[in-house]
């Protein structure tokens, strides 16, 4: 014990032990929190619902979703279009956010909105089959950014399996923002030109406008296939023309490389985790209409080069199943996977996922006009 004693007093185990103890209750304190790489996932989360509380729109309606909607629906306009119908709409989509972060995202944020009356979930058609027992990294560290009691519980009875290291990642600082920590010491000013340049862009009202202009349709593909093969060989040529930049080509490439991975995949689990997604939605439909909302499932559009993924087969499938969840409730499904078909569909694209500004202009229009027709049937209530 005496070996072990002078062991632990010494300044060579004590001073990095110090170090350590210290990094971790900055990371508990929530003071690293704030300077998070701005186009993080996670702070993404804390920009999201930092608006939301302090904007001076008070909602009856919120949307719910992934980036498609996050992207894809422009608040600013939406909110003119419906002006005289008794709605308004604020937003908590976000990139990259599943169902179990979605559903965390209206817990922290539902009592902030007392007037709420609505739901409207973007429900994917692509996402009910991604469906897992595992938390993915990304979600991860979204969910990281709550409460832990309240996220692991809901995790739980979302039927994740959690491990050890579940637990620590949520409890432990120096886990939950290693990665976010390493890219800071690798290039801290470019970090502080980030947030610089990030707090001088936010809008207090919304938490994204999209002003993306590029488009899909430069690289003429009509296919996967063509996507796959253009992208490469013409993005040089059109960088140098201005018509488009590294991120945008190297965004669309890499959608094109997931759908085609994708659609190789061989369907044979799918029943199990369609059948675990919609025991998950119907938990998260159940908590909305038990806070006496009502939920509207607004099926988004994919670009036709991966229409695969919006497909009548799975349309079916989720009509089937929300009809099964939300019989005799207040609830709608709204079908916009085919607003913006046609011969300017690529030109509405980011790429084969989202919307560029063009393209969601065109979209919050359509998503108005139901919104709108919906509107006697929102403002009800009970």
């Amino acid at each position: 014990m005496g070996e072990l004693g002078k062991f632990l007093r010494d300044w060579r185990f004590l001073t990095p032990l110090l170090m350590l103890l210290g990094l971790e209750a900055l990371m508990q304190s929530g003071i690293y929190a704030r300077i998070l790489e701005p186009n993080s996932y996670a702070a993404s989360i804390r920009h999201i619902i930092r608006t939301v509380r302090e904007s001076p729109l008070r909602p009856n309606v919120l949307i719910i979703g992934t980036s498609v909607a996050y992207q894809g629906i422009l608040l600013p306009q939406l909110n003119e279009q419906l002006a005289g119908s008794g709605l308004r709409v604020q937003s908590v989509a976000c990139q990259g956010c599943m169902l179990e972060t979605q559903q965390r995202l209206y817990r922290e944020l539902h009592d902030q909105f007392p007037e709420l009356k609505a739901v409207v979930h973007s429900g994917e058609t692509a996402l009910a089959w991604k469906a897992r027992y595992t938390v993915d990294v990304a979600n991860r560290g979204m969910l990281a950014q709550f409460s832990r009691r309240e996220t692991l519980q809901l995790l739980q009875e979302q039927e994740f399996e959690l491990g050890a290291w579940d637990f620590a990642f949520y409890y432990i600082g120096l886990l939950s923002y290693q990665s976010d920590m390493r890219d800071l010491a690798l290039a801290p000013l470019t970090r502080i030109k980030s947030l610089s340049r990030f707090e001088r862009h936010r809008r207090a009202d919304f938490p994204y406008v999209n002003e993306y202009q590029f488009d899909l349709s430069i690289f003429e593909a009509r296919s996967l296939q063509e996507c796959l093969e253009h992208i490469p060989q013409m993005q040089a040529e059109l960088i140098a023309a201005g018509k488009t930049d590294r991120h945008h080509a190297n965004s669309a490439l890499q959608t094109c490389q997931i759908a085609a991975y994708e659609q190789s995949l061989p369907e044979s689990g799918a029943p199990q985790w369609n059948a675990l997604f919609f025991r998950r939605l119907q938990r998260f439909y159940d908590e909305i209409h038990a806070d006496g909302r009502m939920v509207i499932t607004l099926l988004p559009p994919y670009s036709n080069l991966v229409s695969h993924l919006n497909g009548d087969d799975r349309m079916a499938l989720w009509r089937r199943e929300t009809t099964r969840i939300e019989e005799g409730r207040r609830y709608a499904l709204v079908d916009l996977r085919h607003a913006l078909d046609g011969p300017q569909n690529a030109a509405y694209y980011y790429d084969l996922l989202h919307l560029n500004a063009r393209g969601a202009q065109v979209w919050t229009t359509s998503v108005a006009a139901e919104l709108r027709r919906l509107a006697p049937q929102i403002l009800a209530g009970r």
